[in-house]
């Protein structure tokens, strides 16, 4: 049990990269005795697993492995999920353009209900766009079916998964989206090893040893495209223009300087107390004077409204105002973001922008970390770590990370990026 291997007083790691938190977790997550023998007996589960599937994909289904500088005249790139989900992966995207400016590329994303055409679209990295609401196969029986008529006008000869199933380790969805590549005429056909198998919550304690890292997990990919990249930060392309209607500026006609922060998440387990991000706000704009916006969808706006007031009125609520063209514009001119584990979280690190992320420990935070050059990331481990509870039954301390230390990582942050001397920047997103 990990609560056997914590120290009983309340510890915050703070970490700067990728590698910081993977040695954060071995110190505080060391693996059992016994954990290794798990290890073990699931690793050849799973090498059963992809082994059924490289039969699968490429004995039943003769889809082959892409080929180093073969050009392609039909790509279809398969993402699924909200925001964060499809943001983090705008690098490789922008990458696959860029490498195959010739070819005709369709996007087809399963998003569950989240309204991201409009944001897919704006990113003019496709030829054509399809959203769907579920997955693009179904089975019955022994046959495979096309779930949305639209897509059978698609046509493609590389097909390139970016869904996350192969990371969280469901080998019937990634099997459905092989078949879907096949259906459309695909030859050949990308997509990462599946990583991790099981559903059960008992086998889920074990996740945190085979999970990969989402936001990376584009570079493997593309590698087997024949494609490297090193992922820079800044690759998030213009969408267009700010809110202005919404947004302050000075009486020299400069946009006044602004923080964003951003209060929600998909779960609840996930959020920092609504009364820590407030005083957060108070803090930002009496000692800095940044004017503060508060990001979010149109379904968080009474989460929004109740930090505007724990702040004593000191930030402003977007929420339910902007397009996520709009939203994502406001994030990329900030001068500071203080975010929780969320889909903004990841557009700001993509833009480079100085971000404080605040982080649960319901899960590994390998799964999810961020990737950028100015983020700082905190979080508590304790003893209901690795729950993966996402209705909040289980405490998950967020309220554990206190607002003093968040402020005094965000005065270490400022100074870092010096952006208090940053005026330029800000005349020319107010002249968009």
């Amino acid at each position: 049990m990990l609560q056997n291997r914590m120290k009983k007083n309340t510890i915050i790691d703070i970490s700067k990269s990728y590698e910081d938190i993977c040695s954060i977790e071995k110190i505080r997550a060391p693996k059992l005795i016994s954990d290794y023998l798990i290890i073990f007996i699931f690793s050849i589960v799973i090498g059963i697993f992809r082994l059924l599937l490289w039969v699968w994909q490429c004995i039943f289904l003769r889809l082959k492995k892409p080929k180093k500088d073969l050009k392609y005249k039909n790509i279809v790139i398969y993402l699924h999920g909200m925001l964060g989900d499809v943001s983090v992966h705008v690098p490789a995207l922008k990458l696959i353009r860029d490498s195959y400016k010739e070819s005709n590329i369709t996007c087809v994303c399963n998003a569950e209900g989240f309204p991201i055409r409009d944001y897919l679209v704006s990113l003019q990295l496709f030829d054509d766009c399809f959203v769907i609401d579920s997955q693009p196969v179904l089975r019955n029986g022994f046959d495979f079916i096309i779930a949305h008529p639209k897509l059978k006008t698609i046509k493609a000869d590389l097909f390139v998964n970016f869904s996350p199933f192969t990371n969280q380790g469901i080998p019937g969805f990634v099997a459905r989206e092989m078949m879907f590549a096949k259906k459309i005429g695909a030859t050949y056909y990308a997509g990462d090893s599946l990583n991790f198998f099981g559903s059960s919550r008992w086998s889920k304690r074990m996740l945190r040893f085979f999970i990969k890292n989402e936001p990376r997990r584009g570079v493997r990919v593309l590698e087997s495209v024949g494609l490297s990249h090193d992922f820079l930060i800044d690759e998030m392309p213009p969408l267009g223009g700010l809110p202005l209607k919404f947004m302050s500026f000075d009486t020299s006609g400069f946009l006044n300087r602004y923080a964003v922060i951003n209060p929600g998440a998909k779960f609840k387990v996930k959020r920092w107390p609504a009364q820590y991000f407030g005083a957060v706000a108070e803090y930002l704009l009496k000692n800095y004077g940044f004017k503060v916006y508060i990001t979010g969808s149109a379904s968080e706006i009474a989460l929004a409204e109740e930090v505007v007031k724990l702040s004593n009125n000191s930030c402003t609520s977007l929420c339910g105002k902007t397009t996520i063209a709009e939203m994502i514009e406001v994030i990329r001119g900030a001068s500071i973001v203080v975010t929780n584990d969320t889909g903004p979280m990841h557009l700001a690190g993509l833009m480079n922008r100085p971000t404080i992320a605040i982080f649960g420990t319901r899960i590994s935070l390998k799964n999810w970390y961020p990737k950028g050059n100015q983020i700082t990331v905190l979080a508590h481990y304790h003893e209901d770590s690795f729950s993966f509870d996402d209705i909040g039954n289980s405490p998950h301390r967020m309220d554990k990370i206190p607002v003093e230390l968040v402020i005094t990582e965000i005065n270490k942050l400022i100074e870092d990026a010096k952006i208090n001397k940053n005026k330029t920047t800000l005349k020319s997103l107010s002249s968009r």
